[in-house]
């Protein structure tokens, strides 16, 4: 699963939020830390994730025959598991919606 992190030292004496990291989107879920590893830390904790299933995680599939590697088609580049399979919405398994 991708976690990216960064570092911004705010111009405040509390360090608890110098660092910040999260699944790939900068709009989603985050964690804060004083440390690199607090704020992962803080994210796996506050914010599971199952990692996705197509990719084990990964976020990209192998090529095959000479192909390239690419981002996967299921959890596009995250290696984070969808809310919702798309299958499950079309064909109603228990917990889709309507």
């Amino acid at each position: 699963m991708k976690i990216v992190t960064h570092y911004w030292a705010k111009p405040i004496p509390d360090r608890n939020h110098d660092w910040s990291a999260h699944y790939g989107d900068p709009e989603g879920p985050t964690g804060w830390g004083a440390t690199e590893e607090a704020a992962i830390r803080d994210l796996i904790i506050g914010y599971p994730r199952e990692d996705c299933r197509a990719c084990d995680g990964w976020g990209w599939v192998p090529g095959w025959l000479g192909w390239k590697s690419r981002d996967c088609h299921v959890c596009h580049g995250l290696g984070a598991a969808p809310p919702h399979h798309p299958m499950e919405l079309q064909i109603g398994l228990p917990g889709s919606h309507p």
